[in-house]
């Protein structure tokens, strides 16, 4: 059956997830995975673990799209995987990227400016 899983990051440890995870919870997920760690690669303990047990129908659910890529052609390739598996990802501030052309336009243009804010 297809359940919703949440992921909430920030880029050091002083920094504050509560935000992240009210949002969430408001949302309605209740399974959350989290990290304090940069964005800039998609090997952090959070979210490889929640990847790991996505399947099929389920829906990942973060607050901006920056949380869960700064890096353009990271966050491509994590997002595409996911479409390929049949989990759709909903961003709180966008909506869902379903890979539709729309949605595709959308996460390059945002990654890029994730990642052109994290490198100034």
């Amino acid at each position: 059956m297809a359940k919703q899983y949440g992921y909430a990051r920030v880029s050091t440890a002083e920094q504050s997830l509560e935000a992240q995870i009210q949002a969430l919870k408001e949302a309605g997920v209740s399974e959350i995975f989290k990290d304090k760690a940069t964005g800039i690669n998609t090997k952090r303990d959070g979210l490889q673990s929640l990847l790991s047990i996505l399947d099929v129908g389920d829906i990942l659910v973060i607050t901006k799209l920056d949380r869960i890529a700064r890096n353009v052609k990271e966050g491509i390739q994590l997002i595409d995987e996911l479409a390929e598996k049949g989990i759709k990802l909903n961003v709180l501030n966008m909506g869902l990227f379903d890979g539709t052309a729309t949605s595709k336009l959308l996460r390059n243009i945002l990654l890029s400016v994730a990642e052109w804010e994290r490198e100034k």
